[in-house]
């Protein structure tokens, strides 16, 4: 494989097995020391982002330096990929098995998600989710939408959905927005008034955490209290995605489907409608 030199900023650079408050600090120092000697750092590409998936110790070294760059080996494959060779970089860097590896990993998790906040979003928050949104714009085909809006047009939604006392939410991750959610009216007419559309992103690297189901459940349950009877989803091309599956948790059911409504990245693409009746919190606490 190719061995280039990458933009540091350009990473994504949540470790797969251990957190940065794990990096043993002798070994960052040795990169320090011998940072032209040492072997690229291992990237993966996925959903257009790089990936790290080895180095985050000659990552640290780098950065140390006042490095922009870093030399990185680009491998073929996704999240999935990623995983497998950090557990087999593992196993055979650190003598632990598979098992061991795979149990570490679920722990990771389970601590990350643990740490998630949501709460109100704010107008500082709004650059974080822009360039959540961006990336789905430009990668995917989970929003129709094909120019990623500016921080200004977030800022025009949060005005408008706090002037209808609707929720915008995100979730926070140590100092990092890694998602985002808002309820948004389902149609302007006014009779439609009491039905709202829900919105939901979470950042790529943040994938796994349960950010989603977070953000939604407090998404659900605010939309409730504030007095909306019902919540629509609209999905795209599939009904056997991971933004699918998470609304079925919820208690979202189909409630149709328009066949080639959409255009984009050169195909034709259905959507489908999900559709859940809201309780507002204090109704249920009374029975």
């Amino acid at each position: 494989m190719a061995v280039n030199d990458i933009l540091i900023a350009d990473l994504i650079q949540q470790p797969i097995l251990e957190g940065r408050g794990h990096l043993d600090e002798s070994r960052v120092a040795y990169y320090v020391e011998h940072f032209e000697e040492a072997e690229p750092v291992t990237v993966f590409e996925v959903d257009g982002r790089l990936l790290l998936a080895d180095g985050h110790h000659r990552l640290a070294a780098a950065q140390q330096l006042g490095r922009h760059t870093i030399r990185a080996e680009l491998l073929p494959g996704g999240k999935s990929e990623a995983l497998e060779f950090a557990v087999e970089h593992a196993v055979k860097q650190r003598g632990l098995s598979r098992g061991e590896v795979m149990a570490a990993i679920a722990r990771r998790s389970r601590s990350q998600a643990d740490d998630v906040v949501v709460r109100r979003a704010g107008y500082a928050d709004l650059e974080a989710v822009a360039g959540i949104f961006a990336h789905y714009v430009v990668n995917t085909v989970a929003t129709l939408e094909e120019n990623p809006p500016s921080p200004e047009y977030f800022e025009e939604r949060l005005d408008d959905l706090a002037a209808r006392g609707l929720p915008f939410l995100v979730a926070e991750l140590g100092d990092r927005v890694v998602g985002y959610a808002y309820a948004a009216p389902w149609r302007p007419k006014t009779g439609y008034r009491f039905t709202v559309e829900d919105t939901v992103y979470v950042a790529p690297e943040a994938t796994g955490l349960r950010v989603g189901s977070r953000l939604m459940g407090a998404l659900v349950a605010e939309a409730a209290d504030v007095g909306m009877r019902q919540m629509v989803a609209v999905l795209t091309e599939t009904l056997d995605s991971p933004s699918a599956a998470l609304h079925r948790r919820l208690g979202f059911t189909e409630a149709g489907r328009l066949a080639g409504v959409g255009f984009k990245h050169g195909r034709w693409i259905d959507t489908f409608l999900l559709q859940l009746p809201l309780t507002r919190r204090d109704a249920l606490e009374s029975h």
